[in-house]
């Protein structure tokens, strides 16, 4: 694994997920909202975004973490290995709203700079409706990916993948 995706809901934990596979497999993480945000929460110019994803997309070794459902099918084609973070929706939500009240009015390292934590309703809209609305879209371009794939359900599938992971290194 040279080249790994970790796509979910926001409040699955891609984030968290990377960090750790970083630190254990020695991989530059690339946060996609980091990529796309620029201070106070402007969108990068599409272009420009898509640029200096190719840019990452290019180099031997990453881990990239964000759906971000427009570049998925990009994203797959420089893949070697796919981590899908299935949490349940409420699961998801529940992590969201506990990350805005630990981090409220700072920016995470995993975000855009000048990009402070803030509660947003359709944020959490888009969370509580995320598998209804886009793990079909997902799933679908998984279909077309030849890369492996692995679909992280909860925290016992997560801890039984990094223990199966850290036993090969």
């Amino acid at each position: 694994m040279q080249k790994i995706l970790i796509i979910g809901s926001p409040g699955s934990g891609k984030s968290t997920l990377a960090r750790t596979l970083g630190g254990i497999l020695n991989l530059p993480v690339v946060h996609l909202d980091k990529l796309f945000w620029l201070d106070n929460w402007v969108e990068k110019d599409k272009e420009l975004f898509k640029t200096e994803l190719m840019a990452e997309l290019n180099r031997d070794e990453w881990i990239i973490d964000g759906c971000f459902i427009n570049t998925l099918p990009l994203r797959l084609e420089y893949c070697d290995h796919v981590i899908l973070l299935n949490y349940p929706t409420l699961t998801c939500a529940f992590r969201v709203i506990k990350r805005v009240n630990q981090n409220k009015g700072r920016t995470r390292p995993d975000m855009g700079n000048n990009c402070p934590e803030r509660f947003d309703f359709d944020f959490l809209k888009y969370v509580l409706t995320f598998k209804h609305k886009k793990l079909k879209k997902i799933k679908n371009a998984l279909k077309n990916c030849n890369a492996p794939i692995t679909e992280i359900k909860n925290n016992r599938d997560l801890k039984a993948f990094l223990n199966k992971l850290s036993e090969q290194q």
